[in-house]
Order: C-alpha cells, then structure tokens, then sequence
C-alpha cells in the first residue's frame, strides 16, 4: 500500500508540471503575436504617413510645368574665302560702294564707271603711304580713312600691292594693310571690308627692263592678302584669277603698253567679277539653328496650346 501510494504522488506531480508549462508556452504564444500585430499596425501607419507626405509632396510639385520653347536663330554664313561666285548682283550694289587704290583703281572714275567721290585712290598710292599721305579727294585734301569717312560707304574695296610690290617686302605691306584695316573699322564700324587681290601682269611686263614684276611674285603676295584676310575676318575677292588667261598672265589686249593698267573694257570686266562676288543676304542662303530654352514657370504663366513662339525674322 505504501509503495503505490508513493507513485500516485509522482504522477501528480508530472501532470501540475505539464500543465503549469502548457500555460507558460501559451502565454508566450499569445504575447509574441500580440507584439507582432502591434509592430505592423505602427509600421503600417508610419506607410500610410510617409504615403500621405509623399502624395502632398508630389501634388506640390505639380503646380510648377517644365516647358520648352523653341526659337529659330538666324546665323549669317561663315567666312568663306576667296568669295565665291553667284548670281549677278545689280550694278546698283556699287551705289554703295567706294574703291581705294593706286593708279589702276583711278581708271574706276577716269572711264566714268564709278563717280570720282567715291574712288579714293592716286597715282603712286602704296599700302607705306595709305595710312599717312593726304591725297586730292572730291571731300578735299585728306588721308585715305578721313576721305572714306566723309563717302561712308556700305561696302570698302581695296587693291593695294601693285605699286610697290618691286621693292616693298610682303611682311612690310601686310603689316601696314593691317594697320589700315584696323582704322577702318575704327571710323567705319559697319561697314564691309573687301580685300581685291592684285591683278596679274602681261608676258612683257614680267619681262621689263627696269621694273620687272612677275605674276609668280604677285602670286606669292596675293596668297598672304588671303591668310590676312582669313586671319582678320575680311572678305577676299580673286579678282586676279578672274583676269588671268590660259597661260596664267594679263591678256595684253586688255592692258596698256605698260603691261599693267587697264584698258576701259578691262574695268567692265574687273566690275563684272565684283559684282558676282559678293557677300549679299540676298544671295546666300542663311543657316537657321534652333535653340531650346528649358524653364520651369507656374501653371499661370504657362500659355494655351494655341499660343505660339514667333520665329526671328532674318534681318
């Protein structure tokens, strides 16, 4: 009897135990799951606030509009040189014109084809005198650029080199053609600037007994009139290839006994060139570039899709 009452209290014992950790376990349980619903309610209301802030942030944003809008530019063409040729102008181009020069540019107004006022040249004139020796003009006694300002023309032409080319250095005349250039533009900001190369010889001048010029020489010279000119951004005109014949030299139908100035029709010729290369709006076609501008504006200020962006017009 007192050997079975001794196992009755054993397993009583083990059932308080098993309940007592069934309890322990389930409370654990619940409290683990309470804790986990209340860590995604919290997470879950921090989402629903940062959505919230996000959607007010994004409604903000959207009061402002990027827009872009597009303007066409106009560009004049690039230098380009010699000029190239292109349609004839009209003869009424040289109303707005005025030609320096030597005795070969004084033949413009002897022959009538350009009024004396507006040929600014001499016989004798050299690029070592143009900047400083005054020379009779219709405006009077001036220099060169103070005759020029008093014809203020829209378009400048000089042929200077012929007349000194036999015992001038080339790096001398360029050096003073640049110093006349820059008073120009100084006195004559809007006006354009043409630079004519030197016109060739005849077989026989090349050939004179006391002063030979070859065209080989008035090449090499007119070559550095080109770099000066693309250099400084003047317009070049070959008005010397325009008068070569096939041998590469002045016809000696169109020039004077001494081998270099022009006969009448020779000026006909030398105009006709020029007035077929130049640097007209009329003739070349303009480069248009459009060009976004990107800004960001209020909705107020953002125009109706039938509003339009003018063009700039090509002036």
């Amino acid at each position: 009897m007192k050997v079975s009452s001794g196992r009755n209290q054993k397993k009583h014992k083990f059932r308080i135990s098993l309940i007592f950790l069934f309890i322990v376990v389930s409370f654990g349980g619940c409290f683990y799951l309470y804790m986990r619903d209340n860590g995604a309610s919290s997470l879950d209301r921090k989402n629903r606030e940062n959505a919230s802030t996000t959607s007010e942030t994004t409604l903000e944003t959207t009061t402002s509009v990027t827009t872009t809008v597009a303007t066409t530019a106009v560009e004049k063409p690039m230098l380009v040189n010699p000029v190239p040729e292109h349609a004839k102008v009209d003869k009424v181009y040289l109303d707005d014109c005025a030609f320096v020069g030597d005795s070969i540019s004084t033949g413009l107004a002897n022959y009538g084809f350009i009024p004396q006022e507006r040929v600014i040249a001499s016989i004798g004139m050299n690029i070592q005198k143009v900047n400083t020796d005054k020379i009779t003009t219709s405006y009077g006694e001036l220099t060169v650029n103070e005759a020029l300002v008093k014809a203020n023309p829209k378009h400048v032409y000089i042929m200077l080199g012929s007349n000194g080319i036999y015992w001038l250095s080339n790096d001398f005349m360029i050096a003073r053609y640049k110093e006349f250039v820059e008073t120009i533009r100084e006195e004559l900001p809007e006006s354009d600037i043409y630079i004519l190369s030197i016109p060739p010889v005849t077989a026989e001048r090349e050939t004179h007994e006391t002063e030979p010029i070859t065209n080989e020489e008035i090449d090499v010279y007119n070559s550095e009139l080109l770099k000066f000119a693309n250099d400084y951004g003047l317009n070049y005109v070959d008005l010397n290839t325009g008068l070569k014949n096939n041998e590469g030299k002045l016809d000696a139908a169109d020039a004077e006994k001494d081998g270099m100035h022009f006969k009448s029709d020779t000026y006909k010729k030398m105009l006709d060139y020029i007035l077929k290369h130049t640097v007209s709006e009329e003739y070349f076609t303009f480069k248009e570039t459009s060009t976004e501008t990107t800004a960001t504006v209020s909705e107020s200020d953002v125009p109706s899709v039938s509003e339009t962006v003018p063009a700039i017009s090509a002036e």
